[in-house]
């Protein structure tokens, strides 16, 4: 009756096909995709580590170049996975915004409101608008309202006409200067009407410019809550246009972050192959088999002589990780755990001729 396979090695054996290693590798990709976009770059390099490198490992992917090939398939595939989400999310109204409601800034409440835009989206050419709610008792004690501004931009931290060094040089910034002539005392909106070209992801913002009485001014921007001193929207263009421009920079990072470490992993991991491998050659070569000993005529006894003792080396491993380590050795060179003492060889003392065991105290029978 034949011996049912374990469950845990029908598994391994089943990882080791051809349609294991691409289910493995079919579950790697979206996942590392969604965890790039919606937990950030360093789970998804966790995610592409532990999905592309370690989990194979144990299930029995021995081969650098297996892990290299597979690795480069998720990193590949996971990117348009991970720019489709991404696309979704850019055609997601942000939400409306507001400025901060405490010292420098307002004062017991925010003196921007309820910030949005409309449409969300549109072709290339839309007139957008932005409006805000303004609320000039907010205003900071001391401080008069001079006049309220608008930007907006491709670039995520653009928040005037200067340039920002993170942003390639040429992005289309858009600004208007709303200047107050004398200081405003009730609630009012204030909108502003922009056409944008595209198709293209835009980010924009609004900050109010108040003066102090030393004539210093201060400005309040409002809070976007997105990572970036804007916020993100709208958006000009249909869903494939701005897919394509997702795309290529969700390869820059993914690549960047998870292919990057995910290939210095690997490079560690076959080094310590290599290592290991040439240590067990290196035991092997050290310890020969011990040759069959010579047959004897009946009653005599072992060769006699120089070397007629032979002594058998004894093959050691770490008790902890089993790795073959020499008999010199007090550590584990690879988990260094530490080694007991090695036992002696074994040796064979050869009789006196003829064969008789002496008796004790070396005299004669």
């Amino acid at each position: 009756m034949a011996t049912p396979t374990p469950r845990g090695s029908a598994f391994r054996t089943f990882a080791t096909r051809p349609l294991g290693r691409a289910l493995l590798i079919a579950v790697a990709i979206p996942a590392v995709g969604w965890s790039f976009i919606y937990l950030g770059e360093l789970i998804a390099v966790v995610a592409m580590l532990l999905l592309g490198l370690l989990l194979p490992i144990t299930m029995g992917w021995k081969r650098p170049r297996q892990l290299a090939v597979a690795g480069l398939v998720i990193l590949l595939l996971s990117s348009p996975v991970a720019g489709a989400l991404e696309t979704n999310l850019a055609f997601s109204p942000s939400p409306v915004a507001t400025s901060s409601a405490v010292l420098p800034d307002g004062n017991g409440g925010a003196v921007l409101q309820n910030a949005s835009v409309g449409p969300f989206s549109g072709a290339s050419g839309t007139n957008f608008t932005f409006k805000v709610d303004l609320f000039p008792k907010f205003v900071p004690p001391n401080e008069t309202l001079t006049a309220l501004v608008f930007v907006v931009s491709t670039c995520p931290t653009a928040t005037g006409n200067v340039s920002s060094p993170l942003c390639s040089a040429g992005y289309p910034v858009f600004l208007q200067n709303h200047t107050f002539s004398s200081p405003p005392n009730a609630t009012t909106q204030l909108r502003f009407h922009q056409k944008l070209p595209g198709p293209d992801i835009w980010w924009w913002t609004m900050y109010t410019e108040t003066r102090a009485k030393n004539g210093s001014y201060h400005f309040s921007f409002l809070s976007a809550g997105s990572g970036y001193p804007t916020i993100q929207g709208p958006v000009t263009g249909d869903w494939f246009s701005i897919y394509g421009i997702v795309l290529e920079q969700v390869y820059i990072y993914i690549f960047l972050y998870a292919g990057s470490v995910f290939y210095l992993a690997l490079l560690a991991y076959t080094w310590f192959k290599v290592r290991e491998a040439r240590r067990k050659a290196a035991a092997a070569l050290g310890m020969p088999s011990a040759p069959a000993p010579p047959t004897l005529p009946a009653g005599s006894g072992p060769p006699e002589g120089p070397g007629a003792a032979a002594s058998t080396p004894v093959e050691r491993h770490c008790p902890k990780c089993q790795a073959v380590v020499y008999e010199s050795e007090k550590k584990c060179w690879k988990c260094g755990t530490q080694l007991p003492a090695a036992p002696p060889a074994t040796t064979d003392s050869p009789l006196p001729s003829g064969g008789s065991t002496p008796p004790p105290g070396g005299g004669s029978p």
